[in-house]
């Protein structure tokens, strides 16, 4: 027969504890006998009046390391209904439903499938304003207010524009400083094509902001008078200040806005066998125009470009008149009322 870990521990602690009464008894049936075995699990527990002191002790021994011992096998038996199902796949791949959930037992999820435990993840957008960010390989959702915000909750106190425009130059009185020509009699109605480059730093308040930047300009033009050709390039920078009303309604569709703009010039005249270069002390002019917001045509590239710091980006159109300096050893630089326009991006 076979006998259970309980039985056989049995045995060994009662040989163990009552050999020294089978030594002094020799009337002691033997208990390595095959008949006396079955007998000893039946009768461990009942008790024997004529059993000596020594016997009845020993058998309180026992049970108290018996208990002992199926104490210590409790706590070392893992718990059976909390193993997860075996039978789960890498297809199947879930978590098992009877373990508890990692924020009771203060530990990380265990995954059926290691390989499919989520690594680091990339930005996700969706379309109701949230995105996934990584987080030691878990993923945690958070939602963009400023990025879906309108403007005018968004915006911020301090912000910058970045723009590229185009000006055209037409001096009406010119003269050459080779020659004495007029500046239709040298390039005709070709203007100077000026390509500026602006930086200004804002300051939003109220309905408006106030804006104050530096640019740089620089455009020439090419022409031929009796058999000579003749060659102006003019360097032109400065600053701008500006005042601009985009507050008005939630998204800045558009901007007016009214500046004055300080400049000075560098003026290089070429001919075919003379050269001179002329520089131009401080002038100042005004500024006039509008910027029409253009993230309306593409609005998810628009909230796309908000998480690289562009708030806005506008098509800038204006109109100014440059004044000459009084010099007489200067050329007259004046223009008429003249229209530009170019991009400009804010920040």
């Amino acid at each position: 027969m076979h006998l259970g870990l309980k039985s056989k521990v049995c045995i060994f602690l009662l040989l163990v504890g009552s050999g020294p009464v089978w030594a002094q008894d020799s009337n002691l049936p033997d208990p390595f006998a095959p008949e006396e075995t079955l007998q000893i699990e039946d009768s461990f527990h009942q008790s024997d009046e004529s059993t000596p002191t020594t016997k009845d002790n020993s058998n309180s021994l026992i049970d108290s390391e018996m208990e002992a011992i199926e104490k210590e096998m409790e706590m070392a038996a893992p718990p059976q209904e909390n193993l997860p199902n075996e039978s789960l796949g890498a297809e199947d791949y879930e978590i098992a439903e009877d373990l508890i959930s990692p924020e009771e037992a203060g530990q990380d999820i265990i995954y059926e499938n290691a390989a499919e435990e989520p690594k680091n993840t990339e930005v996700i957008e969706d379309s109701d304003g949230m995105v996934a960010v990584p987080n030691e390989g878990l993923v945690q959702v958070e939602e963009m207010d400023d990025v879906y915000s309108p403007y005018k909750e968004r915006r911020k106190t301090h912000g910058a524009y970045f723009g590229v425009e185009y000006e055209p130059l037409f001096f009406s009185n010119f003269t050459s400083p080779i020659g004495d020509y007029s500046y239709r009699e040298v390039f005709g109605d070709t203007v100077i094509p000026m390509m500026k480059v602006s930086v200004d730093y804002k300051l939003n308040a109220g309905i408006g902001a106030i804006s104050l930047g530096a640019f740089y300009s620089v455009g020439s033009v090419a022409g031929k008078v009796e058999s000579q050709d003749y060659t102006m390039t003019l360097s032109r920078y400065g600053f701008t200040a500006r005042v601009a009303l985009d507050q008005l309604t939630e998204e800045p569709y558009f901007v007016p806005y009214v500046g004055v703009i300080g400049f000075t010039d560098s003026l290089k005249y070429e001919a075919t066998e003379a050269s001179q270069t002329q520089d131009y002390p401080m002038a100042f002019t005004w500024i006039a125009g509008g910027m029409i917001q253009l993230d309306w045509l593409d609005s998810n590239a628009a909230r796309e470009s908000r998480f690289l710091g562009i708030e806005n980006t506008f098509l800038d159109i204006f109109a100014t008149q440059y004044a000459s300096v009084n010099d007489e050893n200067l050329s007259n630089t004046q223009t008429d009322i003249l229209y530009g326009g170019g991009i400009r991006l804010e920040f």
